[in-house]
């Protein structure tokens, strides 16, 4: 209970000084902060807290005056939510409902709050190279000792509902969550901290942490925390996500690029069987237990035939657990899709579709084409693996400030180019 007091304090203090540093600290600890509960989940009341420093420095903060670009699809998607939960008439649960909501209005909060000032991008990195090189290097150690004092602490002091199986190993290791709810949380985040400060990287953003040394080491930290998770949905998306690099790539960056490259191929020298017992995984997904394709397919049927008693709005918020006690069929259906249709039914399924469809046409209209990679290999981990504490819109947490950098960085590189064509014309 202490430790959760001192957390909220911190978050109070914070926000209260600085609203925007609060909302950075929400957003880059997420991980964390969103499997604790007092009884409301700390990310709802840091939210409230971010509130009243608003209150508190009226008229010293800049609200971003561009509309929310997404804002129907995003509205649909959490009307969906509100509409189960009143239809569901299991009110008892409103706890549960206002903790879905965090990472829609933790969107909202970034969007209108988060502008593109050089201090906030700034303080953005700061924090999250921060956390997710110590989350990194937490999990690491966690995965070669099998021993997580954090998390077993958080569950004696009853502020975590679940903990994982000490005989959770795969690939020889034992599958760290480190400083998150879960070992595929604990690989989303950290892939996700690499993916938004390689960007900042690539994109010649100024800052004092991201030279060629600092950033290959963090580069090197975010794999292992990757690998050390054990889940083959977040190596996919780790893969996937990297493609949005691609743009970056010209003479000039390979002095870095080389260097990671060598790194790599370094690493499949040394420890090849290990890398060839993943990419063994990935096409024989029986081998190394967890989901396979033909379990996926017997969830697929158990999910229709318990949706064909709720089909429009589902089974209600928190009731993935009861049904998954109730149908053996049930257990390890770990994907958006499955409890989706559960707790929502096909409408709520259809609103996270739309959302996601008009966050792709958003960045297609702002060219913003690298962005697309990022979320493209979000929906794929989560349609294949579930992801526990990240919603359907935590990567909206990671576009909004690389979309907010990056859209900034164009616009500055356009008319340094069309002053350069001037200027030259002028010579001529």
């Amino acid at each position: 209970m202490l430790f959760l007091i001192l957390v909220i304090l911190a978050l109070l203090v914070i926000s209260i000084y600085k609203p925007t540093t609060g909302l950075i600290a929400l957003l880059v600890c997420y991980p964390t902060l969103s499997m604790l509960s007092f009884p409301i989940n700390i990310v709802v009341v840091g939210l409230l807290f971010v509130i009243l420093g608003l209150i508190f420095n009226a008229g010293n903060i800049k609200i971003e005056q561009k509309r929310f670009p997404i804002f129907l699809a995003f509205t649909i998607s959490a009307a969906s939510y509100l509409l189960t939960f009143m239809v569901s008439n299991e009110f008892s649960k409103a706890l549960a409902f206002i903790s879905r909501s965090r990472e829609y209005l933790l969107a909202l909060f970034l969007w209108y709050l988060f502008v593109a000032k050089k201090r906030n991008h700034k303080h953005l990195i700061y924090w999250m190279i921060a956390f997710t090189a110590i989350m990194a290097l937490y999990g690491i150690v966690e995965s070669f000792t099998s021993q997580n004092p954090f998390i077993r602490f958080l569950y004696r002091n009853h502020l975590i509902s679940n903990i994982q199986r000490e005989e959770s190993f795969r690939y020889g290791l034992y599958r760290a969550q480190s400083l998150t709810i879960w070992c595929s949380a604990f690989g989303v985040a950290s892939c996700m901290g690499f993916i938004l400060v390689g960007h900042y990287y690539f994109s010649k953003f100024k800052h004092s942490l991201l030279r060629p040394l600092f950033f290959l080491i963090y580069f090197v930290l975010c794999s292992l925390a990757v690998i050390c998770c054990g889940t083959r949905s977040v190596y996919v998306v780790m893969v996937l996500s990297s493609l949005s690099f691609l743009p970056y790539f010209k003479i000039r960056t390979l002095k870095l690029v080389i260097p990671m490259v060598f790194m790599v191929v370094l690493a499949y020298m040394f420890y090849g069987d290990f890398f060839r017992m993943i990419t063994d995984s990935m096409i024989n997904d029986e081998a190394v237990g967890g989901s396979s394709f033909n379990m996926r397919q017997t969830q697929w049927k158990v999910v229709l035939s318990i949706s064909n008693k709720s089909f429009w709005f589902g089974h209600g918020l928190g009731s993935v657990p009861e049904m998954t006690s109730t149908y053996a069929g049930l257990y390890g259906a770990e994907s958006l899709v499955f409890t989706t249709m559960i707790e929502r039914g096909v409408l709520g399924l259809l609103s996270v579709a739309f959302l996601y469809g008009q966050i792709i046409i958003w960045l297609i209209r702002e060219s913003q084409y690298r962005l697309i990679f990022v979320v493209v290999a979000f929906i794929v981990g989560k349609i294949i693996s579930l992801f526990p504490g990240n919603g359907e819109c935590y990567i909206l947490m990671i576009i909004i400030p690389l979309y907010k950098w990056l859209s900034c960085s164009d616009k500055v590189r356009l008319e340094y180019i069309i002053k350069r064509i001037k200027n030259e014309s002028t010579v001529v």
